[in-house]
């Protein structure tokens, strides 16, 4: 199984990033061992046995600033102390961040995950799904509010026809899909396509700036 989530965030991330931030982005690193968060569930074992997996993870998003998917590579993403797969964001996040540090308060961030060569069939239709199963395991990671498997919350722009994932055979009679709207999960089971969702994390309630509350 690919594995390169060691990585020291001292050595990375710049002093003037604060300690949230640092949390937020330290999720990202670890992206990689993310979809294995549920050893008790049927595919783990798949997923530990199965070599040429692909588990990997970026920041996509960090306050009200995305990136420009246009722009999207991996190999951008450890390239950056933002672990950003869109390289030309990187600046306008490191001033946006210091900005927000300077006014005493803190961001929140999306991240997505992705796996390659994920088998199809794990899952179960109705009890055991795959999608429930994953997002049970994202949000048991603190500070995540949110998750979004595939299209996600835009899927509710979308029309029926726009949404599903057409499905043909190649000239090789290899059953291949148009788009993957689903995230690689279609009722509970994998495809056998990329498997993608995302994680919003919330900004952190350590803050600089006084806020209203009771102690009594």
């Amino acid at each position: 199984m690919h594995t390169e989530n060691k990585i020291a965030l001292e050595t990375i991330m710049p002093d003037k990033i604060n300690d949230s931030i640092k949390a937020n982005m330290n999720i990202a690193i670890q992206a990689n061992s993310l979809l294995l968060l549920r050893k008790d569930s049927i595919f783990s074992n798949i997923f530990t046995q199965k070599k040429d997996i692909l588990i990997q993870g970026a920041v996509t998003q960090v306050g009200k600033l995305t990136i420009n998917q246009r722009n999207f590579n991996w190999n951008d993403v450890k390239k950056n102390s933002f672990f950003c797969p869109d390289k030309k964001i990187v600046k306008v996040w490191e001033e946006y961040l210091d900005e927000t540090r300077k006014k005493g308060s803190s961001l929140g961030a999306k991240l997505l995950v992705n796996a390659k060569n994920v088998p199809a069939g794990l899952g179960e239709p109705v009890y055991g799904k795959l999608d429930a199963d994953l997002a049970g395991a994202m949000m048991s990671i603190n500070a995540v509010k949110g998750v979004e498997i595939g299209a996600g919350n835009e899927a509710v722009e979308l029309s029926g026809d726009e949404n599903s994932d057409e499905i043909r055979a190649n000239k090789n009679k290899k059953i291949v899909f148009s788009s993957n709207n689903s995230g690689g999960i279609l009722g509970g089971i994998s495809s056998g396509q990329d498997l993608n969702l995302s994680i919003t994390i919330k900004p952190t309630s350590s803050i600089l700036t006084s806020r209203k509350t009771i102690n009594k």
